[in-house]
């Protein structure tokens, strides 16, 4: 956060945003605010700054950012597995819906991975543990707070 002369306010001045609340400046002049106060739709909030020692200033309008919402818990059902060792499972929310193309899914302990075009996971065999076991998933999206789905079975790659 910045003076209107250009400088940054001092750490710990308090900054109140219309609708939002009182934060304080962090030490590097950052105002970090935390995502349960954040709005429940994107908008301009004024901003006015308490200095000690000194009236409360208002400042221009700035953007807030909504509050991020939870993700749908993703369900994972394995569909088949190539001859290749390489495994597919469609994914879908709780309600029976596809995720959207490109949506990240983690599962622990075996990585990253993109949902398809048409709703489906591939992990290639040489990702999958050297043993089979249960693993959790996790669905990250930038606009939603990630959420953890119920354990999945993974399978061990396959060797020659």
């Amino acid at each position: 956060m910045t003076t209107p002369e250009g400088t940054v306010y001092p750490q710990n001045t308090p900054i109140t945003l219309d609708g939002v609340g009182t934060f304080n400046v962090g030490a590097n002049g950052e105002l970090t605010i935390p995502n349960a106060n954040l709005p429940e739709s994107e908008g301009n909030k004024v901003p006015t700054a308490t200095e000690s020692g000194k009236l409360p200033k208002a400042g221009d309008a700035v953007a807030v950012p909504a509050k991020k919402q939870d993700s749908a818990k993703p369900v994972l059902t394995q569909t088949s597995r190539d001859d290749n060792g390489d495994v597919h499972y469609r994914v879908t929310t709780p309600e029976g819906t596809d995720y959207p193309q490109n949506t990240p899914i983690t599962l622990d302990g075996v990585g990253t991975f993109n949902v398809g075009a048409n709703g489906e996971l591939t992990i290639p065999n040489a990702n999958l543990p050297e043993s089979e076991g249960t693993r959790f998933q996790q669905q990250p999206k930038m606009v939603k707070l990630a959420t953890a789905g119920d354990a999945v079975s993974v399978p061990s790659e396959e060797t020659s």
